[in-house]
C-alpha cells in the first residue's frame, strides 16, 4: 500500500477522533496550506480507513484538523516579530502556566502552536495587545502535528500529547476575545486561592455529574441537565473547577444523550449565571444540595479522600528480586494463559463454533488440533450477546463433546437488592472476578463480541484501552485465557491481516495475540491462522470444516472438524482461501486511487467508469467492484425506464475537488 508520513499522521488523527481533511503542500505557492476539499468546516469524524482512502489520492497533502472544541494559540516568528516571546511574556505577567502538560507544537517556520480545549469560540489576537499571535478556534483549522511539508520540515510535538489536551486556563480565557456571535458568555475568572483538596473535590463533582447526565432518559434530561449543570457551576464559582472546561464537558455530555445543541447551550448559559453567582459552600459544611440520583456520594468521596491520604509511597522493586518465568501456554503457540486473545473473522466464518471446540478440549483435557495434549481438565465460561445459550451454544458444546458440567454461561448480574439484570462486560468484570474466584479452576473466558466491553467509542484508542484494561487484569489475576470474539472490516481482504480487525487499532495492540478465520466462498473450506503474536510465532494455522450434527430430539447443530496444519503468513493463507493473492493488494490500491480521483468530481455512470478503468488503466471489472465496495461506494439511478443509468458515487465525494 502506498503511504507517506502525512497519510500516516492523518490516519492516527482519525483514530483519535479528530475531524481531518487534506490541505495543499507547496511551500513556494500562495496556495500553500489551503484546503483541498470543499465545505471543510463541516468535515465529519471519519473512520481511519476512510481517511486513509482519501489520502491515497493526495499522499503528500498536509493533514489539517477542524478546531471546534479546541483553541490553538498560533505564535509566529516572522518579519522581525517574535510572537513566541511576546506570548510567553504575557503568560508570565498573568501567572498562566505553560508547563509540559500543554500540547506544544513546533512549526516549520520556528513558531509554536499551543493547544487547549474549549467550547468557547474566540477570534483575533490575544487581547489585541500582543503582536505575532493569532487565535485558531471555532470555524477555523490548523495544520496538524506530525505533518511534513514538501521541503522536509515538519510540525513536531515539543511537549504534551494529542491524547491529553488540557483545558483552557481561566486567566488565559479572560485575555481572549470571544466571537461576536458566541452563544455562551465568557465565564468570569473564579477565585484562585483554593486548596489542592478542594480541586480534587471539584474534579470528583464534575466526574459524577457527567455520569449522571449520561444516564438521563429523554423524559427527564431537560430539567435534570439544568439542575446538574447548576451544581457544576456552583463548584466553578468556588474556584474548584475551571468554568471553561466545565462548559466543554457539559456540552459534550449533552450531545452524548441527544440534547439539541441550541437547547444545551441555552441551559448551560442559564446554569452558569445562577451557579457562578451562588458559589458552593466550604467543604467543612454539610452540603445543602444533593442531586436526587447521586445520593450520598459526597460523603463517600470524603471517606475515599481520607483513605487516599494514608496510601503508602510508590514501591520500586529490583529486577534482581523478580523471578523470571517462561510463557505459560494453554495451547503451545496459539493460546497463552493469563492473556487477552482476539478471534476475528467475517460473520458466519465459524468463530463461535471454534470456541466450542476449545471448550471440549479444555473441559476434557483433550487434544488440540495439532494433537498436543491439553493439561488437566478445567472450567470454561462464555458470555454472548449474539447467540442464545439454549438453542445455539449448548447444542454446539454437546456436538463438540464438551463436558457441559464444566461449562458456564455468564447469565447476568444481581444488584444489592437481588434484582437480576443482563451481564455487561464493560461494567461487571469485578463482579465476574468474584464469581470466578468462588468457582475456581477457570481456564478460558469467551466474550462475544469484545466490542461490547468498550465504554464509549470503539474507534477511539484511549477509550478502548481504558475499557480493556480490567479484562487484561482479570486474565492475569486468574491466569486464564480471555478470548474476545470480533469481526473484520468489510471489504478489507487486501489489507494486512491484523489490520482488518474492526474498531480502533488499540484492540490488536492491547491483545497479546490474534487468531483470524477465513472461508472459501461456495465451499465448506475454512482456515484459522495466527495473525499476531507478541509471545511467539505469528504465522501458520489450521484447515477446518464445519460439520452438521443432529442431536437428540431432532436438535440440529454444527461442530468443527480440524484438518492439517498449513504454513505461511496469515495474509497469504487468507488471500489464498478467500480468493486472491498478495499481489491483489497492489491492484486494489490502484483501483481505489482511480475511483477516488474520478468520483471526486461527482457521480459517474457505472458502465462508463468500468470501460475507462479497463481500457485506460488495465483494471479488471471485478477488482474495480471490490475496490468500490471497500470504499463504501453507493449506487443510485439516473433517469427513468430503459434510459436510466446506474451511477457510482463515494460517501465523501462531495468534499473532494
Amino acid at each position: 500500500m502506498s503511504t507517506s508520513p502525512n497519510r500516516e499522521a492523518a490516519v492516527r488523527l482519525a483514530e483519535m477522533g479528530f475531524r481531518v481533511f487534506p490541505c495543499t503542500n507547496d511551500p513556494g505557492s500562495e496556495w500553500h496550506k489551503k484546503p483541498l476539499v470543499k465545505g471543510w468546516p463541516d468535515t465529519p469524524i471519519r473512520p481511519a480507513w476512510q481517511v486513509g482512502a482519501i489520502w491515497t489520492a493526495h499522499l503528500d497533502a498536509l493533514p489539517a484538523i477542524v478546531t471546534d472544541g479546541i483553541v490553538v494559540i498560533d505564535c509566529d516568528r516572522k518579519h522581525g516579530i517574535d510572537g513566541v516571546a511576546n506570548f510567553t511574556t504575557l503568560c508570565g505577567e498573568w501567572g498562566i502556566d505553560l508547563s509540559t502538560n500543554t500540547l506544544t507544537v513546533e512549526t516549520p517556520s520556528g513558531g509554536l502552536h499551543f493547544f487547549f480545549k474549549s467550547d468557547m469560540p474566540f477570534v483575533g489576537e490575544v487581547g489585541k495587545v500582543v503582536s505575532g499571535v493569532d487565535i485558531r478556534s471555532h470555524g477555523n483549522y490548523v495544520i496538524a502535528p506530525g505533518s511534513v511539508i514538501a521541503d522536509g520540515r515538519a510540525y513536531r510535538i515539543a511537549a504534551g500529547s494529542l491524547n491529553a489536551i488540557p483545558a483552557l486556563p481561566i486567566a488565559l480565557a479572560a485575555l481572549l476575545r470571544p466571537k461576536a456571535d458566541s452563544s455562551l458568555p465568557l465565564p468570569a475568572p473564579a477565585p484562585q486561592n483554593v486548596t489542592e483538596r478542594e480541586r480534587h473535590y471539584g474534579a470528583e463533582v464534575l466526574e459524577r455529574c457527567l455520569e449522571e447526565i449520561s444516564a438521563l432518559t429523554e423524559g427527564e434530561r431537560n430539567n435534570k441537565f439544568n439542575a446538574i449543570s447548576y451544581h457544576v457551576f456552583r463548584q466553578c464559582g468556588a474556584g474548584r473547577i475551571e468554568p471553561t472546561h466545565s462548559v466543554y464537558e457539559l456540552l459534550r455530555a449533552a450531545r452524548s444523550i441527544g440534547l439539541p445543541e441550541r437547547e444545551a447551550r441555552a441551559t448551560i448559559e442559564s446554569a452558569m449565571k445562577s451557579g457562578l453567582s451562588n458559589p458552593a459552600e466550604p467543604l467543612d459544611e454539610v452540603p445543602k444540595w444533593i442531586p436526587i440520583m447521586v445520593g450520598n456520594w459526597i460523603e463517600a468521596y470524603k471517606a475515599k479522600l481520607a483513605t487516599k491520604q494514608n496510601v503508602s509511597k510508590v514501591e520500586l522493586v529490583s529486577f534482581a528480586d523478580i523471578e523470571e518465568r517462561a510463557i505459560d501456554w494453554m495451547w503451545e503457540g496459539f493460546i497463552p494463559k493469563g492473556k487477552l486473545l482476539l478471534l476475528a473473522g467475517a460473520g458466519g466464518s465459524g468463530k463461535s463454533t471454534i470456541t466450542c471446540s476449545f471448550a471440549a478440549t479444555i473441559t476434557n483435557a483433550g487434544l488440540w488440533p495439532d494433537h498436543s495434549q491439553c493439561g488437566a481438565a478445567a472450567n470454561y465460561l462464555i458470555w454472548s450477546s449474539e447467540d442464545d445459550p439454549n438453542d445455539i451454544i449448548k447444542p454446539r458444546l454437546l456436538a463438540a463433546n464438551a463436558n457441559v458440567h464444566r461449562c458456564r454461561f455468564i447469565q447476568g448480574a444481581k444488584d444489592e437488592e437481588g434484582n437480576t439484570r443482563s451481564f455487561d462486560p464493560a461494567n461487571d468484570m469485578e463482579h465476574l472476578s468474584e464469581a470466578v474466584a468462588s468457582l475456581g479452576n477457570v481456564s478460558m473466558v469467551v466474550i462475544d463480541p469484545i466490542v461490547q466491553a468498550v465504554q464509549g467509542d470503539m474507534y477511539r484508542p484511549n477509550e478502548v484501552r481504558r475499557s480493556l484494561q480490567p479484562i487484561v487484569d482479570f486474565a492475569s489475576r486468574f491466569n486464564c485465557a480471555v478470548v474476545g470474539i470480533t469481526h473484520v472490516t468489510k471489504g478489507s481482504r487486501d489489507t494486512e491481516s491484523v489490520d482488518r480487525i474492526l474498531g480502533s487499532t488499540a484492540f490488536k495492540d492491547f491483545a497479546r495475540g490474534a487468531l483470524m478465520v477465513g472461508r472459501e466462498e461456495g465451499t465448506n473450506n475454512r482456515v484459522m491462522v495466527r495473525a499476531k503474536s507478541n509471545l511467539g510465532q505469528d504465522s501458520g494455522g489450521f484447515l477446518f470444516t464445519i460439520e452438521s450434527k443432529e442431536l437428540h430430539r431432532n436438535i440440529n447443530t454444527s461442530r468443527i472438524v480440524w484438518g492439517n496444519f498449513i504454513d505461511g503468513s496469515a495474509r497469504s493463507i487468507l488471500a489464498k482461501i478467500e480468493g486472491g493473492t498478495e499481489a491483489d493488494g497492489e491492484k486494489m490500491q490502484v483501483a481505489k486511487r482511480f475511483l477516488i480521483e474520478v468520483l471526486s468530481n461527482g457521480p459517474t455512470p457505472a458502465k462508463e467508469l468500468i470501460n475507462h478503468a479497463s481500457e485506460g488503466y488495465g483494471i479488471k471489472e471485478d477488482t474495480l467492484r471490490r475496490a468500490f465496495t471497500a470504499l463504501s461506494g453507493m449506487i443510485t439511478r439516473s433517469g427513468f425506464g430503459k434510459g436510466s443509468l446506474s451511477m457510482w458515487t463515494l460517501p465523501f465525494a462531495d468534499s473532494l475537488r
